[in-house]
């Protein structure tokens, strides 16, 4: 007998990789109308056809025959002249019932013409490999694998994943050289928060590269070259995308997942939780232990740790389940061989196997939640003086879920006081829920909310001074109602029990004067009308024109003196110097009147330095020149 292979888990391991689901049921249900839709509408899509008719192979559904027919009928009338077409066609024709391609005589032609391409890649090759598989037409695999080689170099990781699914169909000799080149693919691989494992280019990429790994080990009869937890993470992810909803991607997936769970290499392993996380006392507890299509597993014992809440160490060691009588993938027991404390307990499990491919039990963690019915005994409610006592001759007792007979009647110089105890239904321990205060609700529909607070014993009281907390009801007196809320994440069902009836006379709430800039006016404001600056008061006409005759009198008085002295042109001398000296001084007058409208004071005197000092200099010459012409005229 051979013997037993122990998977042992690291029970206070959290790292390592496990997967927690797997293909149900529904997922069948659903994604198979989903495809079977595609049969009936994409007719004219041949490609369709066969990623819907193939899907639907893989997840074991049988097509209608009147449907199967319409589809293989299709298949026959294809122009077999393209590689496409074909590879599609012959798919078609294999995975329906009693569906054979007719006109097949120029298939081989098509098939290798793949060969004489410039520039081929892994997909064409594969579309070639498998449909001469497909329509059992004998190829040069040779020249195959030599046309394989030359698309290696293109190592992208979606070229790379068809280069291996056509390395599997060549023969396991040639093979061999690709099955080594599979860690260059699986340095490309993306690791997403330490849960997936992934190509860029999303789930086909992903897919078809795991399909062809794990087709080309098969082939080899070999592990591929990636470590146990690495194929984790890529069923994973695989996993995590059965939502799909397009025939492509659900080819590729369904692919995928079937070469995982067929194999002799490597088979991941499920450990999941069946049925709702929360335990039910009169059911047992259901652990799943089967592959990722949610098939069994040769399992020859499933043992757990049980960690109570709270705790980081088990309470409850070894514990071995029992084989389910309803699906043979189910292992389960009862809750009753777990504590009574509410709250959430971590199931760790153990699986132990003789079949040395089963790879995923390592740290494989269940969650369950123990929730707990109550009951709450000794509610007491009354009303009291301000420096009262609470004693059983002042408070009225209520049974629960009942309601007290009599309305409670109180002003503002009242207590209202309510105390009550919660208990666990089944064990009778007091119990501390982590949401409990009595709501008082108006009859129109204001709402007011009182926590109630545990005292030492763990008893809750709710102790309500109208003299200080009348405030908090906004002096809104009349007819309330009293709610005892009770809940809790470990509380089955939460509690909301209206337990008494008040009427309350209260003072009206002073009304509150908010500051200026805290109002919010939502009122239409007066409109802005824009009022321009008035023009200013001028002086009259007479006095802007006698100040203007005032301005200009120094340049009469510079004519009037000219002519007094004498205003001779003749002995100006004519020379370049003159021109220069009298076009200076016009410059002068210009920059004047310039500075006046435009320029600064610091831009003026810049100018008016090279403007004097050219004055200054032809002045100087001119005026030299005046004197020699006198002198000469004087000898």
């Amino acid at each position: 007998m051979r013997p037993i292979i122990f998977l042992v888990i690291a029970f206070t391991s959290v790292c390592a990789v496990s997967l927690n689901t797997f293909w149900e049921e529904n997922d069948t249900k659903r994604l198979s109308k989903i495809l079977e839709s595609v049969l009936e509408t994409k007719k004219d899509n041949i490609a369709s056809l066969h990623y819907a008719a193939s899907g639907l192979k893989l997840l074991n559904v049988v097509t209608s025959e009147k449907l199967a027919k319409v589809v293989c009928e299709i298949a026959r009338r294809a122009e077999l002249t393209k590689l496409e077409t074909l590879y599609h066609a012959s798919a078609l024709a294999g995975d329906l019932e009693d569906c054979a391609l007719t006109n097949v005589v120029g298939a081989q032609k098509v098939i290798e013409d793949v060969l004489t391409e410039s520039k081929t890649s892994g997909e064409r090759i594969t579309q070639a490999l498998r449909s001469a598989d497909r329509l059992g037409i004998k190829v040069d695999k040779a020249a195959f694998d030599g046309a394989l080689t030359a698309a290696m170099k293109d190592d992208s990781p979606n070229n790379l994943a068809w280069v291996f699914n056509a390395a599997a169909l060549l023969d396991k000799a040639q093979g061999a050289k690709y099955f080594e080149k599979v860690k260059n693919l699986l340095f490309q691989a993306d690791e997403v928060d330490s849960r997936f494992l992934l190509f860029d280019g999303g789930l086909m990429t992903t897919s078809n590269a795991v399909h062809g790994i794990m087709s080309l080990a098969e082939q080899q009869g070999k592990v591929p070259a990636f470590t146990e937890d690495k194929l984790l993470l890529f069923a994973n992810y695989l996993l995590s995308r059965k939502h799909v909803s397009t025939e492509k991607s659900a080819f590729h997936l369904l692919s995928a997942l079937g070469v995982l769970a067929n194999n002799h290499q490597l088979v991941p392993v499920v450990v999941s939780l069946e049925g709702s996380v929360m335990i039910n006392r009169g059911q047992p507890i259901v652990i799943a232990v089967c592959d990722v299509f949610g098939l069994p597993v040769t399992v020859t014992d499933v043992r757990v740790n049980i960690i109570p809440p709270g705790r980081s160490s088990p309470d409850l060691r070894n514990l071995r389940l029992q084989r389910s009588n309803v699906k043979p993938r189910q292992f389960v027991f009862g809750p009753d061989k777990m504590s009574d404390a509410p709250g959430m307990y971590i199931v760790n499990v153990r699986v132990e196997t003789e079949d040395k491919r089963l790879i995923g039990l390592t740290g494989s963690t269940v969650h369950l939640q123990r929730s707990d019915d109550i009951v709450v005994e000794d509610l007491k409610v009354g009303l009291l003086g301000k420096d009262d006592v609470a004693t059983g001759a002042n408070l009225a007792s209520v049974a629960q879920f009942a309601k007290l007979s009599k309305v409670i009647t109180a002003d503002h110089t009242k207590r209202l006081y309510v105390s009550f105890s919660v208990k666990s239904k089944f064990t009778g321990r007091l119990v501390q829920p982590h949401q409990a205060f009595v709501l008082f609700k108006h009859t129109n529909g204001v709402e007011v909310f009182y926590t109630a607070y545990v005292q030492t014993g763990g008893k809750y009281i709710v102790d309500i001074d109208l003299a200080k907390s009348h405030k908090d009801f906004d002096g809104l007196s009349g007819r309330y109602t009293a709610f005892l809320i009770v809940g809790d994440h470990t509380i089955r069902v939460p509690m909301k029990w209206p337990f008494a009836d008040f009427i309350l006379y209260l003072p009206p709430a002073p009304a509150e004067v908010a500051p200026k800039s805290q109002i919010i006016n939502y009122n239409v404001l007066p409109e802005i009308k824009h009022i321009f600056r008035q023009s200013e008061k001028r002086p009259s006409t007479i006095l802007s024109d006698a100040f203007t005759l005032i301005s200009l009198s120094p340049l009469l008085l510079l004519f009037v003196l000219w002519f007094r002295i004498g205003l001779n042109f003749g002995n100006m001398p004519l020379n370049l110097w003159t021109l220069i000296f009298h076009g200076s001084l016009t410059a002068l007058f210009i920059l004047y009147f310039i500075s006046w409208l435009q320029l600064n004071m610091f831009e003026t005197l810049k100018y008016l330095a090279v403007v004097s000092a050219l004055t200054y200099l032809a002045g100087n010459h001119v005026l030299k020149a005046i004197a020699d012409k006198r002198k000469s005229k004087i000898e």
